[in-house]
């Protein structure tokens, strides 16, 4: 996934303002903040005063000092909390921004400064990127309709990518092509609306749809031409070509783009996704020796990048070990991968019983992905009737029926969700 840059260090004449923190104790006596510990910036011109860091800012003195001192200044406040937001984002300890970026909401909420919209966007990117999409589409409606400080063509830009990729995730194609071609019309520097472009391309490539992904590589096309593009240009161009060709079922130029992409990786998190990409297409040439070298090279990149036990990155390893095995006809390993693959879509599903599934109406259990949920169950499902139809063991049939009734039922809950 992409992290958003949600924060610049604007040039512009700085007013240097140390926040005041004051903590009345026993005595009444007010203590005030040692300016050296910690400061914000209003960089201020033309009446528009713009949050910043300066150069002593300090994440775990600010976050001590909010606790212990009461502030006068609230838009240095909703400031403080605003950019503590920022860097938590940054750092992928999405939880942390969200609440900081609802505090910093709470305040311009009441003493608006004319930023309260970034900080319902960057609220919005947070959410997003914790798996919470109902949550981020209602702040990005907020946002895109809340009035305030003109935005500049990279907000606007991410906005719009930012409603394209909610709405890819939950699957409502339609919305997604529409905002992610809004982007592309932002008036912004060249390489913003490159970025735009091949954003647009990747959501016109995920339909499926054998038009649209003959318009996305014509336009990866004229895009791949471009003098000077960037490396992270060409990675994303490279893999979406392999994406389009995949599903047109052109492999070999599939496994060419791809490879062209891995080549140009130093990003391990980001080699994983590639070698689990080549492994689908080799999979689905029933090329299985070189499938299963990918597999193992994605898996193993991924364990060792993220050192978890469980992570919602280990489901789509499952998933293509799955689909692996079932090619393979191996339809007791391929059920216990899938039944892995449910297991790291959730926060506390833990059961490898294939016989077992997720629960729908638990109201303790949190799905990162509802759509992945409902397709693995269905992958599930099939290859139990496989197994059925192979050794007419009547527990696979019963397993079938009761994993798709699930998936239905999981079906019925995004929609809820999504109205």
């Amino acid at each position: 996934m992409l992290n958003f840059l949600l924060n610049k260090n604007l040039h512009t004449k700085s007013l240097l303002l140390v926040i005041a923190f004051f903590l009345v104790n026993k005595s009444d006596m007010a203590l005030t903040l040692d300016t050296k510990d910690l400061v914000v910036e209003l960089n201020c011109e033309h009446g528009i005063c713009k949050c910043a860091r300066s150069a002593n800012f300090k994440v775990s003195t600010l976050e001590r000092q909010l606790k212990q001192y009461q502030i006068i200044d609230t838009a240095l406040l909703a400031c403080a909390y605003h950019q503590l937001g920022v860097i938590n984002h940054y750092n992928e300890k999405y939880e942390k921004a969200i609440l900081h970026y609802e505090e910093a909401i709470r305040l311009r909420e009441r003493f608006n400064d004319g930023w309260l919209w970034k900080s319902q966007l960057n609220l919005a990117s947070s959410f997003f990127l914790n798996n919470q999409n109902k949550q981020s589409l209602a702040y990005l409606e907020k946002s895109l309709n809340q009035a305030g400080h003109p935005r500049r063509p990279q907000d606007s830009i991410m906005l719009f990518h930012l409603f394209a990729s909610v709405y890819k995730e939950i699957g409502e194609l339609d919305n997604a092509l529409q905002f992610a071609k809004k982007a592309t019309t932002v008036n912004a520097i060249p390489k913003r609306i490159i970025r735009a472009q091949i954003n647009y391309v990747d959501v016109l490539v995920s339909t499926y749809d054998s038009t649209n992904l003959r318009n996305g590589i014509s336009i990866l096309d004229s895009l791949v031409k471009m003098d000077d593009q960037s490396v992270r240009n060409l990675i994303f161009i490279n893999n979406i070509y392999g994406n389009a060709y995949s599903y047109l079922t052109d492999f070999k130029k599939s496994t060419h783009y791809y490879t062209k992409a891995l080549q140009l990786l130093e990003d391990e998190a980001t080699k994983a996704i590639l070698a689990a990409n080549i492994a689908t297409v080799f999979t689905e040439q029933n090329k299985l020796e070189m499938a299963l070298e990918f597999l193992d090279l994605s898996s193993q990149l991924n364990k060792a990048y993220y050192e978890d036990k469980y992570n919602y990155v280990y489901a789509a390893n499952h998933e293509n070990f799955g689909d692996y095995y079932s090619k393979s006809n191996k339809i007791d390993s391929a059920l216990h991968h899938y039944q892995k693959a449910l297991i790291n879509l959730t926060n506390n599903f833990r059961t490898e019983d294939i016989y077992q599934n997720p629960n729908p109406n638990d109201t303790t259990l949190f799905l990162y992905s509802n759509p992945d949920m409902i397709r693995v169950l269905h992958l599930k499902a099939t290859a139990a009737y496989q197994y059925y139809q192979q050794n007419k063991d009547t527990k696979y049939l019963n397993l079938a029926n009761q994993t798709y009734q699930t998936a239905f039922d999981f079906h019925d809950k995004l929609q809820k969700d999504i109205s």
